[in-house]
């Protein structure tokens, strides 16, 4: 299952320690390291301090924060893309309908009638 949904992420690996240290790192800014103790079920806040959660320094942060703002940002080449899309099919819409050269005007042929049927 964690296969499934690392190939899904684009991760490279993904364990279940990798996620229980993800959730402790994040959580030092949602709330007390006492309510990440129970929510982790460590006996010992220690625990959950010294070996799960990962001091991420403030100049890190930043520039994490800018980077995912940065992949973010709506690409042009999408909405290009979308625009010439649509130019295409209101051309499509706008062109007149070709007839078939093979096609004739609704003539009994004289040996068969209308479509083989004889009247």
């Amino acid at each position: 299952m964690l296969k499934q949904l690392a190939d899904t992420l684009n991760l490279p690996n993904l364990t279940f320690l990798i996620i229980r240290r993800t959730i402790a790192t994040l959580s030092q800014t949602k709330g007390h390291a006492k309510a990440t103790q129970g929510t982790m079920r460590h006996s010992r806040v220690a625990t959950t301090t010294d070996v799960y959660q990962q001091v991420i320094p403030e100049g890190v942060a930043e520039m994490v924060d800018s980077i995912h703002g940065e992949l973010r940002k709506p690409c042009t080449a999408v909405d290009k893309t979308r625009q010439i899309a649509a130019n295409l099919r209101a051309k499509k819409r706008r062109s007149p309908v070709r007839q078939n050269a093979k096609l004739t005007p609704n003539v009994p042929h004289p040996r068969w009638g209308y479509h083989g049927l004889s009247f």
